[in-house]
């Protein structure tokens, strides 16, 4: 899944579903050269929590977002796995970073500085000199799914690459017995 940012600030939103259901496609451009683009979402304020806690990334540290039908587990570096109950839908899911500066993507992990955790979702920061991304991530209370916000400040053209390994596993113990 490529999305690409051409202007200043774009925010984008990937939702997760239980059958991996893809955002709707944006309508191609007439005459653009580029492959299809999420659609936008507009941008809206996110507010700091009194309760909040930032910090920088710590790479082997435990971070998760979960609601009562959803997680989203992983480590503050932004690899993590997708369950939607009774299953684990994806593991290794993580952002990539394309800009025309470099032959290959920059890994979300690489860049990854700072993390918010607060309780109603958490964010995950991606610095680098051409660009500045805020992954947020939140579990709704009422959906199966988890939904992925994506605030994009850059000043170069940069695709977001979001990478996983489909899974479809059941929780344990019905994981037991060669599923």
């Amino acid at each position: 899944m490529v999305s690409t940012a051409r202007s200043a600030a774009s925010r984008f939103a990937l939702l997760w579903l239980p059958l991996l259901a893809s955002p709707p496609l944006a309508a191609q451009q007439a005459g653009a050269s580029a492959g299809p683009t999420l659609a936008s979402v507009p941008r809206f304020p996110v507010r700091a929590s009194p309760i909040g806690l930032v910090a920088d990334v710590r790479p082997r540290e435990y971070l998760g977002v979960t609601g009562p039908r959803s997680a989203w587990l992983g480590t503050e570096t932004g690899v993590g796995e997708l369950w939607v109950h009774p299953l684990k839908v994806a593991r290794e899911v993580q952002l990539s970073f394309k800009i025309p500066q470099y032959r290959a993507p920059l890994r979300g992990p690489d860049v990854a500085s700072r993390v918010e955790v607060r309780p109603e979702g958490t964010t995950i920061t991606y610095s680098h000199m051409s660009f500045t991304v805020k992954q947020h991530i939140v579990a709704p209370r009422d959906e199966p799914g988890v939904l992925m916000l994506l605030d994009v400040e850059t000043f170069v053209p940069l695709e977001v690459w979001v990478s996983f390994r489909p899974e479809l596993q059941y929780m344990w113990p019905g994981a037991f017995g060669g599923q």
